[in-house]
């Protein structure tokens, strides 16, 4: 009996039914590729890990993606282990001293744990990467994704035994899981650049999920589906409508009635004489515009408190070929009729185009 029980093998099942055993632990087991897998699948756009659409809704929709599978993998892995050796260190304690090997108990839990972690990465890889979103490059990128994401797992639970033997109390447990998920996040390379800065770069050849990511990113060719990436061009949906502000773009509808595109003139001014052009001013006179006046060559406009500045920009960006320019205040714009228009007549212009 001493001796079976010294046994990899028979310390494998074991294994592996304490963790069928511990209910809460197997079900959430059950459920986080799922629940990960739906994240990615929720995430906006439409293209997935395909090439992107360059006037798509998200044409960077790969990096989020990918980064969601790196962090899901290690948070598994973590969740597989990060409590097992401290809830079970009395027990070895009692089982070594009646003849159970030490190695054995520690190979029965690496090889259950792997198994665990590669069934898991498998669901969720196929849950976030449906046919109609999985990668389209030679070989077998699917496979290539798939064995990036369970090897950052499995990294992770072994990790996650390691933290667990050092610790000695279970709060300690949940500051080292929750640090270890922070630090996989930042340095991950796909929040912020990581590659050229100093010492965020040497600390990130330390993280594990920093090796999944790029290998997950080469699996997928990231460089060549992410048009964005391509250009080592970091944009989030935050961002975006922020820099097409300060580019001076418009956006436009070709003359079939297409998609729209933007516009970015070479100098860097408004766009001037360009059907549609004024479809943006149309609507934000009709939300934003409260009354007018005028006197001399001024037409008044009364805004919202906040909102004279943001109008103001939009009439500029317009290029009304019978307006000079505007002053705005918190909630007054004056704006300068081109001669021979009165500021009546601009002001009753500018009532018409709501």
């Amino acid at each position: 009996m001493l001796k079976d029980s010294g046994g990899a093998e028979p310390t494998a099942r074991r294994q592996a039914w304490v963790l069928i055993g511990d209910q809460r632990n197997f079900v959430l087991a059950v459920l986080l590729p799922f629940v990960f897998g739906a994240l990615c699948r929720v995430l906006p756009g439409r293209d997935g890990l395909r090439p992107a659409d360059p006037y798509g809704d998200n044409p960077n929709q790969a990096v989020p993606i990918l980064v969601v599978l790196t962090v899901a993998a290690v948070v598994m892995g973590l969740a597989l282990t990060i409590r097992d050796p401290l809830a079970e260190r009395f027990v070895l304690w009692r089982e070594q001293s009646v003849g159970l090997s030490a190695s054995a108990h520690l190979a029965a839990k690496l090889l259950v744990y792997t198994v665990v972690a590669l069934i898991q990465t498998a669901v969720l890889t196929v849950v976030a990467v449906p046919g109609d979103r999985a990668p389209t490059g030679g070989g077998a990128p699917i496979l290539e994704l798939y064995l990036a994401v369970a090897g950052t797992a499995v990294v992770s639970a072994m990790i996650g035994l390691a933290l667990s033997a050092l610790a000695n109390y279970p709060l300690q447990l949940l500051v080292m899981f929750v640090l270890v998920i922070l630090v996989s996040l930042v340095f991950c390379g796909g929040m912020a650049p990581i590659t050229g800065r100093p010492g965020f770069e040497q600390v990130s050849w330390l993280v594990p999920a920093r090796w999944g990511f790029a290998a997950a990113a080469s699996s997928v060719d990231l460089r060549t589906i992410d048009l964005l990436a391509a250009d080592d061009i970091e944009v989030t949906q935050a961002t975006l409508s922020r820099d097409l502000e300060e580019l001076g773009a418009v956006k436009l509808r070709g003359v079939d009635g297409g998609a729209g595109v933007y516009v970015i003139p070479e100098d860097g001014s408004p766009v001037r004489g360009v059907s549609g052009g004024t479809d943006r001013l149309c609507r934000l006179l009709g939300e934003l515009l409260v009354s007018t006046d005028a006197t001399g060559n001024l037409a008044v406009l009364r805004t919202p408190p906040g909102a004279a500045d943001y109008l103001a920009s939009a009439i500029d960006r317009a290029a009304l070929p019978y307006v000079v320019g505007t002053i705005a205040g918190d909630d007054t714009i004056f704006v300068a009729a081109r001669e021979p228009m009165t500021g009546a007549e601009l002001a009753a212009a500018l009532n018409d185009l709501q």
